[in-house]
């Protein structure tokens, strides 16, 4: 398999949560794994949310949480009864490949 330098791939390279309280989840996130502050990314109002972006090097975990009603982030909230797991992004060698065996 290819690489990136250092990762077979495929590789994660971004793990997202949703959760009802950004600030709380980001804030406990912070902590328990000693990471920096995080980049909030204006971009994400556009879909009606709110982020934390971590970098773990050269891989990334989000906290996404809606400011508005009616986002999907905010029906898998309700559906899931809370906070959880939203999305993973991989990085992969042949992407037509990919979708071929998804």
């Amino acid at each position: 398999m290819a690489t990136d330098g250092n990762a077979p791939l495929p590789r994660l390279r971004q793990a997202v949560i949703a959760a009802r309280d950004l600030d709380e989840v980001a804030g406990q996130l912070r902590s328990a794994l000693a990471l920096n502050e995080p980049y909030a990314d204006p971009g994400v109002e556009h879909f009606g949310l709110r982020n934390a972006v971590f970098a773990l090097d050269d891989t990334f975990l989000e906290v996404v949480s809606p400011i508005r009603p009616d986002t999907a982030v905010g029906r898998l909230l309700e559906r899931r009864g809370g906070d959880c797991g939203y999305m993973l992004m991989f990085q992969v060698d042949d992407l037509p490949a990919a979708r071929d065996r998804v």
